[in-house]
């Protein structure tokens, strides 16, 4: 394949409609699984309606002007030294298979980044996937901080058997008594037995203090305020959301949770994406909300869920086998994510991965 010749620079709005047949190409190359969703108003969502209104969009074009390659990053408030600074997440990166062995991707690379340092921003963060994650840390400068657990909770274990689904060999044993066994585990758990749980259908005040109290937990990480949670669960086109919260005798609410419809292996499932509680007792609740999910998804799903699947970066996950949560071997993970970030700060407390808060929410895939 001979080499060509690539023009770098960031995106003219005129072009948005060319880019969008440049990202369908590519996806198309490499069997993306989210390509039905992502046309124009998906993309104009993500890129163009964030809470603070800034983003990049670095684009590769051929002698032709056609555009083979591209570079998103998109800036959110996040947490640093008890600041609110501007975070950098790298999203819908692609390179087209015409360009590959060439070196494009570093090139492309060092001019997204330039962009990003041009702009002040302090901190940038990616989840790369097994293929370039060694580019992102051979050529960028990032620095891997974590490998994010994941875990399923089975809602309906015969539907997961008779789809073939890796239970690590449990649900062979169990079979149909499965549900049983995992209703027990939520009756005999220490949980509150007092509380009241709602299915919200936007954002409020209280949630957002929950979001507040539980971002203390932790050094670093985005600011989830009311801007950004409506942009991110609210606003954003073809998804159906599950929003949650628990509160106790009072009506103070301790926890919030919310769930996204999609799909694994063919199972429709509940991804947990996002997640907050207070600190004065609120994890009991939060993990009171899901096992409650769990024992009522008929009725709060019409029975069509088998799993709620998960991957996160919190303290809570050590507590979430005691509700009927298995956690899926990384060899077997449908997408191992992998939190790396590129600093332009020499601080070492920001490799420390139990300072981060991180949820599928920081996926842009999802």
């Amino acid at each position: 394949m001979s080499k060509k010749e690539i023009q770098l620079s960031n995106l003219d709005q005129q072009d948005e409609s060319q880019l969008m047949s440049a990202i369908k190409d590519i996806m198309m190359e490499n069997s993306s699984h989210n390509i039905e969703a992502y046309d124009h108003k998906f993309w104009k969502w993500k890129y163009r309606t964030l809470p603070n209104q800034q983003s990049h969009v670095s684009v590769g074009r051929d002698e032709n002007k056609q555009i083979l390659s591209y570079y998103h990053s998109v800036c959110f408030l996040g947490k640093y030294n008890g600041q609110k600074i501007p975070y950098a997440s790298i999203q819908d990166v692609a390179v087209s298979n015409q360009l590959r062995g060439q070196g494009f991707f570093a090139k492309i690379s060092a001019f997204a980044n330039k962009q990003i340092d041009d702009d002040q921003i302090k901190i940038s963060y990616i989840f790369p996937n097994h293929r370039s994650i060694h580019t992102y840390l051979k050529y960028d400068k990032y620095t891997f901080v974590n490998d994010l657990k994941a875990y399923i909770l089975p809602l309906n274990i015969a539907q997961l058997i008779n789809a073939k689904v890796n239970l690590r060999g449990v649900e062979k044993i169990f079979g149909k008594t499965f549900d049983l066994f995992w209703n027990m585990l939520s009756i005999f758990s220490l949980l509150p037995r007092k509380f009241k749980i709602e299915r919200q259908d936007s954002i409020t005040e209280s949630m957002i203090e929950v979001f507040e109290k539980y971002s203390h937990l932790f050094e670093y990480g985005l600011i989830k305020d009311k801007a950004y949670l409506d942009w991110r669960f609210i606003q954003k086109p073809y998804q159906k959301n599950h929003i949650f919260t628990i509160a106790d005798d009072k009506g103070n609410t301790k926890a919030v949770a919310i769930l996204k419809e999609d799909e694994i292996k063919g199972i429709p499932c509940l991804l947990l994406m996002d997640f907050a509680y207070t600190l004065d007792g609120g994890d009991k609740y939060f993990l009171k909300l899901l096992s409650n999910l769990r024992n009522n998804h008929q009725k709060y799903f019409g029975g069509k869920i088998g799993l709620i699947f998960t991957t996160l970066n919190a303290p809570i996950e050590s507590k979430f086998l005691r509700i009927g949560f298995l956690r899926i071997p990384q060899k077997i993970n449908p997408r191992p994510l992998n939190l790396l970030i590129r600093c332009n700060v020499n601080d070492p407390e920001l490799y420390k991965k139990e300072k981060w808060n991180v949820t599928l929410c920081d996926w842009d895939v999802f």
